[in-house]
């Protein structure tokens, strides 16, 4: 195994036991060697929007995005790094972008708001379920918290007073090879 390879993989394992400033540490390692690797750019990404780093992480996913169009998680991250940094059309932009590329991403908007609560949750099961089956990722725009605790690993919660969205439920990485 090539020490670039190495050092990607153990930035990987590090950033799933969120031992953090060490995934940062080998991802920037294997970015000296190759500047142009975008899983490593979004990944860095990711570690960076974890310690609330978002101005640093914008101009790294702008190059992921500029050297590659077509990778939806890299138009994901920079839709959530703007809207950080409150930056609302360009996150739209990029939301949009992301969403083009892989339909793989459901958006559920107020899914629930029309169902008798009593439906709700079993509503919820049968969405997760289909999203999982087709190893799709979600995004539910919604105010009910029920229906957002039981489809999805990570719940926001905006303050529309402040526009600030904060986690309400620990992050969970899933990465598939």
């Amino acid at each position: 195994m090539s020490s670039i390879a190495k050092s990607f993989n153990d930035g990987l394992a590090a950033l799933n036991n969120r031992d953090l400033k060490r995934a940062e540490e080998l991802f920037k390692r294997v970015l000296r060697s190759d500047r142009s690797h975008v899983p490593t750019l979004n990944l860095l990404v990711v570690v960076l929007m974890s310690m609330d780093r978002f101005a640093e992480a914008e101009p790294l996913i702008a190059r992921a995005t500029s050297i590659n169009q077509q990778s939806d998680m890299s138009f994901y991250n920079y839709g959530l790094i703007s809207k950080r940094l409150n930056k609302p059309q360009q996150a739209l932009e990029n939301f949009g972008r992301a969403l083009a590329l892989n339909p793989a991403i459901v958006l559920f908007e107020h899914s629930s708001a029309t169902l008798p609560r009593a439906e709700v949750a079993g509503f919820a099961r049968e969405l997760l379920a289909l999203v999982e089956k087709r190893e799709a990722v979600s995004i539910a725009l919604t105010m009910d918290a029920e229906f957002a605790g039981a489809v999805s690993a990570k719940t926001l919660t905006l303050d529309a007073a402040t526009g600030r969205v904060s986690e309400t439920r620990p992050h969970r990485f899933k990465f598939w090879s």
